[in-house]
C-alpha cells in the first residue's frame, strides 16, 4: 500500500495509510541495503478519521499556514513535522493550523490538499489533486481558501487577529542567474513538475503581497529555511517579522513544538512568537545532539521594521568605502572565512556582522569607512529579535548572511536591496573573486 525508503541510520521512517477494508495487514522492515541486522522498533498508532470542521470558523488569535512542498526528497520528513504539530496540540479554539500539503507520488506520498491539523490528526479539508508547488498560483489558491473573505458573505474560512506563513521545502539563497545550473536559487522545488521548477525570489515577494491584499495588512510572520539579507529585503513591507537560517536547515527542519507554547498563551505577540520559534528550534537541536559537538545549526528572527535604517547604513558604508581607492585590497582580504551552505563559492554567502565588525576594527582602513561599518553592526540591536547558532561557527554566524562576491548577473542587481543601496556596486569595486 505504501513504502518509505529513508536511509542513513538516524532517520525515523514513518508511513501512514487508510485501511479501506477490515482484514490483516503486514509490515516488512529491513535495512536499506538488506544487510543491516537491526534491532528495529515498530510503533503502531491507530487513529479514527476525524470529521472536517465546519467552516468558516469564528475569528481566532492566530492562523498558521504552512505551504508544505514535500514533493521531493523531503516527502517523509513532512510526516514527522505534521506529527510534531499534532503532538503540540494542533488547532484549538484560539489558533488554526492549516497545511497545503503535497507529497511526492513516486515515493508513495498520498497527501495533496488542504489540511486542518487537530490534536489527533491532519484532517483533509479539500483534495485539490496534484498541485504544482513551484508556481505562485498554488500559494494564491491556498491563501484564498484560508483567509480571503468570500465575495458574498464577506467571511474568511479561517480568520484571525494574526497570521504566520511558512515556506516549507528546500531553500538555496538569492538568485544570481548565472549560466551554471547550480545558480538557480529560490524555494519550493516540485519534483513531479521537474527539478528546474521553483519559486523565484520575485515570486516569493508576490505571494506575500497577495497575502497582504487578502487580509488588508502585513502578514505578521513569514518563516523560511534560508536567511539571506537580500531575500529579507525583497519581502520588506510585506511582513512584520522574518524567521530563517543562514546555514542549511537539517532534514528534521523546524521544531513545531512551539505551537504548544502558543496554545498556552494564544494572545502572544508576533515578536514573542517569532522568538519562541527560535527558542524551540534551539532546544530541539540541543536535545538531539545531547552535548556532542554540533554541526552548523542556525536560526534567527528578524524585525522587518528595522530594515529601512539597515539599508541606509549599508548604502552609506558602500558609498564611503568606494571613495578610498587604495583600500579595496584590505576589504577583499577581510571577507570572512566561513562560507554558508556547504562551503563552496557556488553559494558565496558570508556573515555580514562579522565582515562589518572586522572592518570597523581594522587599523589600516580610513576612519570614515570604519565608522560606517560600525553603523551597520549597530543596526543589529533593532534587527535581531532572537538568534541561535551552534558553537561550531566560532563567531561567524550572527543572524544575517549576504552575498560577498563580484560574480553575479544583472538579475542580482535588480534585487530590492541592490536597487536601494550601492552594495552590488561595492562588490564589483572591491573585485571579489
Amino acid at each position: 500500500l505504501v513504502r518509505n525508503d529513508d536511509y542513513g541510520g538516524t532517520y525515523q521512517s514513518g508511513i501512514s495509510f487508510e485501511c479501506s477494508t477490515t482484514g490483516e495487514y503486514f509490515l516488512r522492515v529491513q535495512g536499506y541495503d538488506r544487510s543491516e541486522i537491526g534491532p528495529y522498533y515498530i510503533v503502531i498508532k491507530e487513529t479514527v478519521k476525524e470529521a472536517s470542521p465546519e467552516y468558516p470558523l469564528v475569528q481566532k488569535d492566530w492562523t498558521i499556514l504552512v505551504y508544505m512542498d514535500a514533493d521531493n526528497n523531503l516527502s517523509s520528513f513532512s510526516e514527522s513535522d505534521v506529527a510534531e504539530m499534532i503532538k503540540a496540540g494542533g488547532s484549538d479554539d484560539n489558533i488554526n493550523v492549516l497545511l497545503l500539503w503535497d507529497q511526492k507520488p513516486a515515493e508513495g506520498g498520498t497527501r495533496h490538499g488542504y489540511y486542518y491539523v487537530s490534536s489527533t490528526q491532519a484532517v483533509l479539508l479539500e483534495d485539490i489533486g496534484e498541485p504544482d508547488m513551484s508556481v505562485p498560483q498554488s500559494a494564491y489558491d491556498f491563501i484564498d481558501f484560508a483567509v480571503k473573505p468570500d465575495s458574498v458573505t464577506r467571511k474568511a474560512n479561517f480568520p484571525a487577529d494574526h497570521y504566520m506563513f511558512f515556506f516549507w521545502n528546500h531553500g538555496s539563497g538569492v538568485d544570481r542567474s548565472l549560466a551554471d545550473s547550480q545558480e538557480m536559487k529560490g524555494v519550493c522545488w516540485d519534483d513531479t513538475t521537474g527539478d528546474t521548477s521553483y519559486l523565484t525570489d520575485t515570486e516569493q515577494g508576490e505571494i506575500l503581497s497577495y497575502f497582504d491584499t487578502a487580509i488588508g495588512r502585513n502578514v505578521d510572520i513569514v518563516a523560511y529555511d534560508a536567511c539571506m539579507a537580500e531575500i529579507m529585503y525583497e519581502l520588506y513591507g510585506y511582513a512584520d517579522y522574518f524567521i530563517g537560517s543562514q546555514e542549511n536547515v537539517p532534514g528534521n527542519g523546524y521544531y513545531y513544538g512551539f505551537i504548544s507554547a502558543l496554545k498556552d498563551t494564544p494572545a502572544m505577540s508576533a515578536e514573542a512568537l517569532a522568538a519562541q520559534v527560535v527558542s524551540s528550534y534551539e532546544s530541539y537541536y540541543d536535545s538531539i545532539y545531547d552535548g556532542s559537538p554540533l554541526g552548523g545549526v542556525t536560526l534567527a528572527a528578524i524585525d522587518m521594521s528595522a530594515l529601512g535604517s539597515f539599508a541606509t547604513a549599508l548604502d552609506t558604508f558602500s558609498d564611503t568605502a568606494m571613495t578610498h581607492s587604495g583600500e579595496a585590497s584590505y576589504l577583499r582580504s577581510l571577507r570572512p572565512d566561513y562560507i554558508f551552505a556547504g562551503g563552496s563559492l557556488s553559494y558565496p554567502f558570508f556573515d555580514l556582522y562579522k565582515y562589518m565588525n572586522d572592518i570597523s576594527g581594522y587599523s589600516s582602513l580610513s576612519s570614515d569607512t570604519k565608522t560606517a561599518a560600525a553603523a551597520v553592526t549597530a543596526c543589529y540591536t533593532d534587527l535581531i529579535v532572537s538568534e541561535y547558532h551552534s558553537s561550531y561557527f566560532n563567531g561567524e554566524a550572527n543572524g544575517i548572511s549576504i552575498l560577498i562576491t563580484d560574480y553575479f548577473s544583472s538579475t542580482y542587481s535588480a534585487h530590492a536591496l541592490c536597487e536601494d543601496t550601492t552594495w552590488n556596486e561595492f562588490l564589483k569595486w572591491v573585485d571579489f573573486y
